[in-house]
């Protein structure tokens, strides 16, 4: 209320919701770094399991997962997050 924003707006219906704020780079390099850094550290591969993907046995899966994969209670990346952008980022 009574903010503007002046950036990229993703428009995709989702949970009742319209418009979507988009990620900067600095944000995807941000946390290409992260996952570097945590991959080495606690030998995680980098394998990406996508936004609103239940994983029945996450135990059994050596790679990258957000809340959203746990439970559909979770959505902490919207519609915004470009999944295929991290994983060509990641691999690179």
């Amino acid at each position: 209320r009574g903010a503007s924003y002046s950036d990229t707006v993703i428009e995709k219906q989702w949970r009742l919701k319209k418009y979507w704020a988009d990620y900067t780079n600095e944000q995807y390099l941000a946390l290409i770094e992260l996952i570097d850094y945590l991959c080495i550290e606690y030998s995680i591969d980098k394998k990406i399991v996508e936004s609103n993907i239940i994983i029945n046995k996450p135990n059994n899966f050596n790679g990258i997962l957000t809340r959203s994969n746990f439970s559909k209670n979770h959505y902490d990346l919207t519609p915004a997050f470009d999944f295929e952008k991290l994983t060509e980022l990641i691999n690179n």
